[in-house]
């Protein structure tokens, strides 16, 4: 983003605006973009003491216009404001191959993609509020009405703070692969509940909505991309739901042997008016004991 004008507030506030001059964002914002820009901010190419204006009539038209632009973009992808919480803006979009990943764009339904295309993303809104991981009672993980059997030798992740915000709930395992000085990398699975009034009314957006803000820089050091691999509907005892797999890829210095996860999301339509069933799982990219445990656990998922 160059071109000055007033943006959707980078720091989430709905509705309000903030001023970008070109190289940094105002202090002040305002709930109508069509004012002018706070004191201080200089059009691009000028500063607050140039007093010529010979010259500037073309180029503040031409601003004008791409503000006008912009603002309508805005009104198309960003109107209807929830009360998500938004995640910090993600400068590291890109895959490791092919284009940058356009969130707007609908999944493509399929049993198995052939090729599949790379993604990533640059603003995700979650909801916050929840996120409390309770601690595992027997050799079972149960939440969100759904229940996976537990992995021998893995951590109750109760005990180890993993915890998702937009979940309620949630219970679940975690198991450190990698360690590097006071770098962990761990895989883990979880079971919970979405919450209906944060949004997740069905099983397919809201598999979409949950693999967005997993798979983000806020949960992975070194997050450099996505790509999504599977997208499909799934009956877990006679319920509908929407199984999505993507590979989440890193770059980290303390752990250069890492080249990032593969996430499993199953949301699950379980019959209950307040909240959708959600199951997630990472393994280690390349890890084919955990990939093969955490897929024994999802396919032995359960209603209870």
């Amino acid at each position: 983003m160059s071109m000055p004008g007033w943006y959707p507030d980078p720091a989430g506030a709905p509705g309000r605006f903030r001023y970008w001059d070109g190289s940094s964002w105002s202090s002040e914002t305002t709930d109508n973009p069509a004012s002018a820009r706070p004191m201080g901010f200089a059009s691009q190419g000028t500063s607050p003491q140039d007093g010529r204006s010979g010259g500037k009539g073309p180029l503040i038209a031409l601003l004008a216009g791409l503000l006008v632009l912009a603002l309508l973009v805005w009104a198309m992808f960003f109107r209807g404001g929830d009360e998500f919480k938004a995640v910090p803006e993600d400068t590291n979009s890109a895959s490791p191959t092919g284009p940058v990943w356009n969130e707007t764009s609908p999944a493509t339904p399929s049993t198995g993609v052939s090729e599949p295309a790379p993604t990533g993303g640059a603003m995700v809104e979650c909801p916050s509020g929840g996120g409390v991981t309770t601690p595992m009672q027997g050799n079972e993980v149960r939440g969100g009405g759904l229940v996976i059997p537990a992995l021998e030798g893995w951590d109750d992740a109760a005990n180890q703070f993993f915890s998702l915000p937009w979940t309620q709930g949630m219970q679940g395992q975690t198991r450190v692969i990698h360690r590097a000085g006071g770098t962990s990398w761990f895989s883990v699975q979880a079971v919970g509940a979405l919450p209906v009034s944060e949004g997740f009314d069905e099983p397919r957006n809201s598999a979409r909505m949950m693999m967005s803000c997993f798979a983000t820089s806020g949960y992975y050091s070194g997050y450099s991309g996505r790509k999504d691999l599977v997208t499909e509907a799934v009956i877990i005892d006679g319920k509908k739901g929407w199984h999505l797999r993507s590979e989440v890829y890193v770059q980290m210095e303390q752990l250069p042997q890492v080249a990032g996860d593969v996430i499993d999301v199953v949301v699950v339509a379980t019959g209950s008016p307040e909240s959708l069933g959600v199951f997630v799982s990472s393994a280690t990219i390349g890890d084919a004991p955990v990939q093969d445990a955490v897929d024994g656990s999802r396919e032995a998922m359960r209603l209870g």
